[in-house]
């Protein structure tokens, strides 16, 4: 088995570009290593986009961020389909191995040598060498690239925690089918990796009682998450909503509050905020809650470095608009995520 994933990140940004240009997208490495708060990166990766999901990891890697790579398909989020949870974990059974550690595919830009290749995915522009060694079949001379040529990046230092899978269950979702439906879906995942497994709160992230009860085996007919090297996410913005508060609350229902994160802390998992932004509609105070779940010593990543397709990119351009400029800045929306990180 392998267990080369990290367990131990800081606080950082989320990645979406598996939308872009097929994934080829520029992420702007050098922006963001000029803004030393940001310590992890958070890769959603669609389940079509694994080739191009070994170069986000690479690249991650190679610049020295901690990963945490989370499958994501948009089209069920929100779901309480258990079939779609297993189809998370085997896709981490087929292709995890393969994300650790195969190639990844660099398709070559204009202007681009081997030396600014490896350092992208290296940070490191001395070992164009390894590049040019495994391309020996297409190339002649490392002084020698062309547009459009895709080259093979070995892998090097390439590790992520899992997330299984992004904002799986309702916020109808029992404690008890919560329970239920991970452990089935963590003993997959468990057959090629026994690192640290990140595992979405149902409601789009926001129902804490539900997975501190499933831990807990509170109310569940004796039904408990069984596996302990786990880390809980919660995803808070203005939206966030609980529907099943416990003991965090005197309400059935309501915004999410700080009572709420700590009857999640409470469960005795590993708790993070795997989202978190100022945008959409609602009352819950998310500037609090964030600053909440960082004085408790939880790790917390912004929503989005870029590919949110909307007001919440913290840089400029938009993958959305152009996924390869020549330089990326930072925008509007920079210091308000990275001010709480």
């Amino acid at each position: 088995m392998n267990n080369s994933a990290t367990t131990t990140f800081g606080n950082g940004v989320n990645l979406q570009p598996s939308y872009y240009n097929n994934g080829n997208v520029t992420v702007g490495w050098d922006v963001m290593k000029r803004h030393n708060r940001i310590r992890t990166v958070r890769i959603e990766i669609e389940p079509n986009r694994e080739i191009a999901a070994r170069a986000w990891i690479q690249q991650a890697c190679g610049q020295g961020y901690a990963v945490i790579a989370t499958y994501h398909k948009y089209r069920v989020l929100g779901t309480d389909s258990t079939s779609e949870l297993m189809l998370a974990a085997r896709w981490w059974q087929q292709h995890y191995r393969s994300l650790v550690s195969a190639p990844a595919q660099h398709t070559v830009r204009s202007g681009e040598t081997l030396s600014g290749i490896a350092k992208l995915y290296y940070g490191d522009a001395s070992q164009y060498r390894r590049i040019f060694d495994a391309n020996r079949s297409v190339l002649r001379d490392p002084d020698v690239i062309h547009p459009n040529q895709v080259l093979a990046v070995p892998a090097a230092a390439r590790s992520f925690t899992i997330n299984l899978m992004n904002e799986w269950g309702s916020h109808a979702l029992t404690a008890r089918a919560y329970a239920t439906a991970y452990n089935a879906a963590i003993g997959v995942v468990r057959n090629v990796y026994d690192g640290a497994i990140v595992i979405d709160l149902s409601g789009w992230g926001q129902e804490t009682a539900v997975a501190a009860s499933a831990v807990r085996a509170f109310n569940t007919g004796g039904v408990r998450l069984t596996d302990t090297n786990i880390i809980l996410s919660a995803h808070i913005y203005p939206s966030a909503y609980v529907q099943q508060k416990r003991s965090a609350s005197t309400q059935r229902s309501g915004w999410m509050d700080r009572a709420d994160l700590d009857d999640l802390g409470a469960a005795g998992r590993r708790c993070m905020l795997g989202e978190f932004g100022s945008g959409g509609n609602g009352q819950a105070q998310w500037s609090v809650l964030v600053d909440h779940a960082k004085s408790k010593g939880w790790p917390v990543l912004g929503w989005a470095w870029n590919g949110d397709g909307g007001a919440m990119n913290m840089v400029t351009p938009p993958w959305r608009t152009n996924a390869n400029p020549p330089t990326v800045s930072p925008g509007t929306y920079f210091q308000t995520i990275y001010n709480k990180l």
